[in-house]
């Protein structure tokens, strides 16, 4: 088996493929404006090949797009449909103009198939073939060719932007489930260092404007270090001073700005500061749907951190973030997936304090410390 490193190469794996180059002729056929055969007519042939399989992967679909606005009657790919069919009537044809596609997926026009097609729902998807002016086999890949032959599956930038979208891609990851078939595929893993602030100043009742003491500011520029190299392409905090203070010299270095997130914010113990602070925190700890007068419970605040840590996670699949957070919160959020990490977990967190979480989805598969208090 060769190796596939290049478009040119994927262009020649189908170039020897002859029933792949008799459903690009017959589509061709039609001359159509701006068409392709996408999706897993290209993924399926090179995850077969690269999973040494001779047998081919029985598609439920041939996805034929085209682009024209002069006619866009949904008959009209019926037709076209049939006359497919009457060519090569084994196979599963689909015939879409992504010049009316918009309409139903309710969004802006495209600009071609290629624009269509860069919207599809998972990278590895959003790939398509055609024949130029003198047959040659071309290939649309609008988001590269990397994660295909990585097998590693993640939403493209049109479906991780919009939080109505994401729902729908996590669907077709459970349903489609290609690892059944191809071993070597896995989700694209998001991973997110959850940062606990460094030590702070403390006053009673300043829970928003507290400030890093001298130390939590050295300390701030040692969190800065230790995740210099680190691929983050996002960085979220608290609103509150001592959670913005310590991500600060980390998005300096990685030229980001910080975006402020209400719900991770610490959870509010009780309305007022308490006497013995030990025995309120266990009380709440040891009773979850417990609360102090004027203050949030455990499951409260839990459900407001996990809710608001979903949605980074649905925005940025398959990416690293860095989060600016707070002890009890942080704790709770990770005890919503793993029920093991409780009141004594969070009772030896330090000030600041790093944890890598990875997630595959909206599922936490790994956690590890990396802060080293030396």
């Amino acid at each position: 088996m060769r190796q596939l490193e290049n478009e040119q190469d994927i262009i020649e794996l189908v170039l020897e493929d002859e029933w792949m180059m008799k459903v690009l002729h017959t589509a061709g056929s039609l001359n159509l404006p701006d068409w392709w055969v996408c999706a897993g007519f290209v993924r399926s042939k090179v995850w077969d090949y690269l999973h040494g399989y001779t047998e081919p992967f029985a598609l439920p679909d041939v996805d034929l797009i085209y682009y024209d606005p002069s006619q866009t009657d949904e008959a009209v790919e019926k037709m076209l449909e049939q006359k497919l069919r009457d060519v090569m009537p084994a196979v599963p044809w689909s015939v879409k103009n992504e010049a009316r596609m918009h309409l139903v997926n309710d969004i802006e026009p495209y600009a071609s198939a290629v624009d269509a097609m860069s919207k599809f729902p998972e990278t590895v998807t959003a790939l398509g073939l055609s024949l130029d002016d003198r047959n040659g086999v071309v290939l649309s890949a609008p988001h590269g060719i990397r994660d295909l032959l990585d097998f590693v599956v993640r939403p493209t930038p049109h479906f991780k932007q919009s939080p109505a979208l994401m729902p729908i891609y996590e669907k077709r990851l459970l349903q489609k489930n290609w690892k059944s078939r191809w071993n070597k595929v896995e989700a694209a893993v998001t991973q997110v260092y959850m940062i606990r602030h460094a030590h702070s100043v403390y006053k009673a009742d300043d829970e928003l404007y507290r400030r890093l003491s001298l130390q939590g500011e050295e300390a701030a520029k040692r969190v800065a270090d230790l995740l210099a190299d680190e691929p983050i392409s996002a960085i979220l905090s608290s609103p509150y001073k001592r959670a913005l203070q310590t991500v600060e010299p980390l998005a300096a270095r990685k030229g980001l700005p910080i975006q402020v997130e209400e719900d991770f914010r610490e959870r509010l113990l009780a309305d007022r500061p308490q006497n013995d602070f030990d025995y309120a925190i266990r009380k709440v700890w040891e009773e979850e749907a417990f609360s102090w007068p004027g203050s949030e419970s455990n499951l409260v605040a839990q459900h407001r951190g996990v809710q608001a840590l979903q949605s980074v996670l649905r925005r940025y699949q398959g990416d690293t973030v860095a989060i600016g957070t707070h002890g009890n919160l942080m704790a709770l959020m990770i005890k919503a997936f793993n029920p093991e990490y409780g009141y004594a977990f969070w009772k030896q967190l330090s000030m600041p304090d790093i944890y890598k979480l990875s997630f595959n989805g909206l599922a936490l598969t790994h956690m590890e410390r990396i802060w080293n208090l030396t």
